[in-house]
Formats: C-alpha cells, sequence, structure tokens
C-alpha cells in the first residue's frame, strides 16, 4: 500500500495548534509542530489538502503507486509573516519614538504601519485563506 509521509516545520505561528490533513475530502489525521507523520492511503490518483479551522493550503493532484512513498513539506504563511512582523515592530518603535519627541508625522507613519499589518493579517485569514498553509511535495531521495 502507498505512504505519504509529511513533515510539518516548527514554527511560531500555530505553534499549540494542530493542522488536519485530508485526501479527497476525507480527514487522514491531524500533524502537530514539528511532527512527521505518515499515512497509508490507496493507490491510485488523489487530492491532498492541509487545513485549520477555516483557513488552508492549495489542494495538491498526487498519484501513487502500490509500495510508492511521497514526501510533503508542511508549513504556514512563511513568505509574508515576516514582513507583517517588521511592519509591526517598526510602528511600535516609531510610536514610542513619537512619545519622546512628539512628532505627528512619526505618529502617523506608525499609526500606517500597525493599519498595514492588520490588514495584512485580515487578507490572509480571509480572502487568501486557501494559501495560509503551504503543502509541497519534496523530491524523493
Amino acid at each position: 500500500m502507498p505512504t505519504i509521509v509529511i513533515k510539518r516545520s516548527s514554527e511560531y505561528v500555530n505553534k499549540l495548534r494542530a493542522i488536519d490533513i485530508y485526501m479527497d475530502g476525507k480527514k487522514l489525521g491531524n500533524i502537530t509542530d514539528g511532527e512527521e507523520q505518515t499515512f497509508e492511503v490507496p493507490s491510485g490518483e488523489h487530492r491532498l489538502k492541509a487545513k485549520i479551522d477555516w483557513c488552508g493550503s492549495p489542494e495538491l493532484s498526487i498519484k501513487l503507486a502500490d509500495g510508492e512513498a511521497q514526501l510533503f513539506q508542511l508549513s504556514s504563511f512563511q513568505k509574508i509573516q515576516r514582513f507583517i512582523m517588521l511592519l509591526f515592530v517598526l510602528g511600535a518603535a516609531l510610536l514610542v519614538t513619537h512619545v519622546f519627541v512628539r512628532n505627528v508625522l512619526l505618529m502617523n507613519v506608525a499609526v500606517g504601519l500597525f493599519a498595514t499589518s492588520l490588514l495584512s493579517i485580515a487578507y490572509m485569514l480571509t480572502l487568501n485563506r486557501n494559501r495560509y498553509l503551504t503543502l509541497k511535495k519534496l523530491d524523493d531521495n
């Protein structure tokens, strides 16, 4: 019987939460932070997806032959999370600076950075919710 192996990255985002793994719309199980899970699945063509609450990954089309093992990497929205944190930290730094120098421009820029970071998070959790997680096939080694 074919197997799929899913390795979940250890990340501070969703660290305490399990991510559910679905194949053809049916739940196979879940995977916790930094964990690796192996699932036995039937051979043939399938659709693989990861979900956490209302967010998830894009569906992957996979084809499995008898005795075959495929390896996948699961992570959260890594590309944007550092950018959002940078905006948030810069906004906080400018806000603290504003307290000491009382500069209206610094206050406006700080509020703009905070708003941009919050809007980015809202975008990831609503309009881009099916790209919140990344599930990609790794090369066979």
